[in-house]
């Protein structure tokens, strides 16, 4: 990964990052120039990146080792444009294009007698080969979420932003809220292109990151969960992925202050942060509690919304949200959000508690009472809500 940090130009293209040794020409060069080079398949074998195949499943197209899905496919694609107009000797001495022609039928059958990777572009195959009508389907591709995020971005989409991200839960107000925040960041502002440069899986395939390259010169990170069969986008990191081990280090920090009550070290650990971690619902959610200590609820309540935008589901920030409100006498919007995090944590008593409450603040005593005398048949044991019960008695 050290070597991927380095911002040296590749000599072959003078534009994209130069990240691996070629023992071809002794240079470092771009993972793009890579590919161009390595599809004759004459590399030697000290490289670490020279395409193989397995004796044990014979194949016409070679393993590409790859830092990123996007690279793995473009080497496919180049090494196809390359092999269906070479003559195969299993084709009759025939280039797979000329097979194709009247032998099409034939040729899939020959092609489907192979195993592919899992991200081999077998559309884009058939496709030069004229069998369009066979469709294939790859699995859901992290890099492929990035860019259609940063796609959008580059267009200035930015409401469209939020249908790749991990935020899927209809919120008054805060997509728009989601769509101000990241098109305050000025690194993706200004972003003109997008060059990934490395992307990983972790080993549960729960969650992946793809790194890569802004406008060819500054280091930016995409943090995704892969939730519901889909890849979703959760955080953007100012740097490496190694930045992303060092958040719970900083968010100690901010807790600590937080507890004695330093404002001044707070808010300068939260500022400092949040230019690395420009997205992170946490730090929003901290910042809310550093403009309670420092008793401004107004500011609390948007860096509260702030963070459940950017997290939909962060329910601390709601609970924080609710009670503010309350406390103002907001009724109408502390049952909104108690309602929300109700839909959460639909078996915690207090939270319906709660939102009876609020509905009995309002005067709707038949509403409260009812969402109460629930909670006592179902959890006998939680006596606020019996409370509560003996109270409207009265």
């Amino acid at each position: 990964m050290l070597g991927l940090l380095k911002n040296n130009r590749c000599p072959r293209c003078h534009n994209n990052r130069a990240i691996r040794k070629c023992p071809r020409n002794n240079r470092d060069i771009c993972w793009d120039c890579c590919n161009l080079i390595r599809i004759d398949l004459r590399c030697p074998a000290v490289c670490p990146y020279k395409p193989v195949s397995d004796p044990e499943h014979p194949s016409p197209f070679p393993a590409f080792k790859a830092d990123s899905h996007l690279e793995s496919i473009q080497a496919c694609k180049q090494y196809i444009d390359l092999w269906i107009n070479k003559l195969n000797p299993e084709l009759n001495d025939h280039t797979p294009s000329q097979y194709a022609i009247d032998n099409k039928q034939e040729l899939l059958a020959w092609l489907t007698k192979f195993q592919y990777p899992a991200y081999f572009p077998l559309d884009y195959l058939l496709q030069k080969l004229g069998i369009s009508e066979v469709k294939s389907e790859n699995p859901p591709d992290p890099e492929l979420t990035v860019k259609e995020y940063y796609d959008h971005i580059i267009a200035l989409e930015w409401d469209k932003l939020i249908y790749q991200t991990i935020n899927d839960r209809a919120l008054s107000g805060t997509d728009d809220r989601y769509a101000e925040i990241i098109s305050a960041i000025p690194q993706l502002r200004k972003m003109t292109s997008f060059d990934i440069i490395h992307a990983g899986v972790t080993e549960d395939g729960g969650s992946a990151f793809v790194f890569g390259e802004i406008n060819h010169k500054e280091n930016w990170t995409f943090l995704l969960t892969n939730a519901n069969k889909r890849w979703a986008l959760r955080q953007n990191i100012n740097g490496s992925p190694q930045a992303y081990y060092r958040q719970n280090e900083i968010f100690t920090g901010i807790a600590d202050a937080l507890s004695k009550a330093d404002d001044s070290t707070t808010w300068t650990l939260i500022s400092a942060a949040l230019r690395t971690y420009p997205d992170c619902a946490d730090l929003y959610y901290y910042r809310g509690l550093y403009w309670q200590l420092v008793k401004q609820y107004d500011k609390a309540k948007v860096d509260f919304f702030s963070s459940i935008a950017l997290d939909n589901y962060l329910e601390v920030s709601y609970v924080h949200l609710a009670n503010l409100n309350l406390v103002d006498k907001n009724y109408q919007e502390g049952l909104y959000w108690n309602e929300e995090l109700s839909y959460l944590r639909p078996d915690d008593p207090a939270i319906r508690s709660n939102v009876a409450a609020c509905y009995a603040s309002m005067g709707d005593l038949e509403k409260a009472r009812e969402i109460w005398e629930k909670i006592v048949r179902e959890h006998p044991e939680f006596q606020v809500a019996r409370q509560n019960l003996e109270r409207l008695k009265q």
